[in-house]
């Protein structure tokens, strides 16, 4: 197997660095856009069950 040169070496670190930054923004979007999701599903509930006895709730996604 051939052996990278220092410049190409780097260039390939400062990739990889790059994209894996990418891929942590990208996972911290989807985890605050989920726990967004859940707490309006949560808020839709409780509102749901303060309208009173005879309420059926339904919650489609």
């Amino acid at each position: 197997m051939q052996k990278l040169g220092p410049q190409l070496s780097a260039i390939s670190m400062r990739s990889l660095l790059s994209r894996q930054a990418q891929l942590q923004a990208q996972q911290l979007h989807f985890q605050t856009m989920s726990n967004i999701m859940r707490m309006q599903h949560d808020t839709m509930r409780i509102i749901a069950s303060n309208m009173g006895g005879n309420t059926r709730y339904e919650y489609r996604w």
